[in-house]
C-alpha cells in the first residue's frame, strides 16, 4: 500500500517529512500541500511566514502552549467563507501546538527528491515557486482563500482526483 500525504498547514510539516516520507520513502506516493506555507529546511513557519516571532511566541505562552486560532474578526475577513463556514470554524478551532510553528523544519537530504509534490492554491509567488523543498512542485490554481476545503470542497476534491499520483 502507498499513501499521498496531504499536510493542509505547515504544523503537520512535524510529521510528514521526518515520521513519514524519510523514513519511508517507498511507501509515500506523493505529497500534496494546499494553501500551505512550505518548509525551509532550518526555518520555523513564524520565519518563513514573515510574522513577528516575538509577539507570535508571546502569544503562545500566554495560551498554555498553543498558537491561537484565528480571531473572530479574522475569520470574517475571510471573502471566500459563507457565514455559516465562518461560524463553524469559530467554534470548532482550537490553537495548533506552539512548538510546530516555533521549530524549525529538519527536511532530510534526499527524502522528497523523487517524490511527486503538488501545490494547490492561488498564491504561486516566487517566494513559493523557489522554495527549495527538494525537487519540483506541480502549482493547481484554487482560488478559495485558506480553507478550500470548506470554501471550494468539491473543486479541490477535483482537482486532487485528477492529480497524477
Amino acid at each position: 500500500m502507498r499513501l499521498i500525504l496531504i499536510p493542509g498547514a505547515w504544523s503537520d510539516q512535524s510529521i510528514w517529512e521526518p515520521l513519514a516520507a524519510a523514513r519511508f520513502p517507498e511507501k509515500i506516493a506523493g505529497l500534496i500541500f494546499i494553501v500551505a506555507f512550505l518548509p525551509e529546511n532550518g526555518k520555523s513557519l513564524l520565519q518563513v511566514a514573515g510574522l513577528d516571532e516575538a509577539a507570535e511566541t508571546s502569544a503562545i505562552e500566554q495560551n498554555n502552549g498553543l498558537w491561537p486560532p484565528p480571531t473572530k474578526e479574522e475569520l470574517m475577513d475571510q471573502p471566500f467563507l459563507s457565514e455559516s463556514q465562518k461560524h463553524y470554524l469559530l467554534n470548532k478551532m482550537v490553537g495548533h501546538p506552539g512548538k510546530t510553528v516555533t521549530d524549525k523544519a529538519k527536511i532530510h537530504e534526499g527524502a522528497l527528491d523523487k517524490m511527486p509534490k503538488f501545490y494547490i492554491g492561488a498564491d504561486f509567488s516566487n517566494s513559493i515557486k523557489a522554495n527549495p523543498v527538494k525537487g519540483s512542485i506541480n502549482f493547481e490554481k484554487l482560488d478559495g482563500g485558506h480553507w478550500p476545503m470548506l470554501s471550494k470542497s468539491k473543486e479541490l476534491a477535483g482537482i486532487i482526483k485528477d492529480l497524477q499520483i
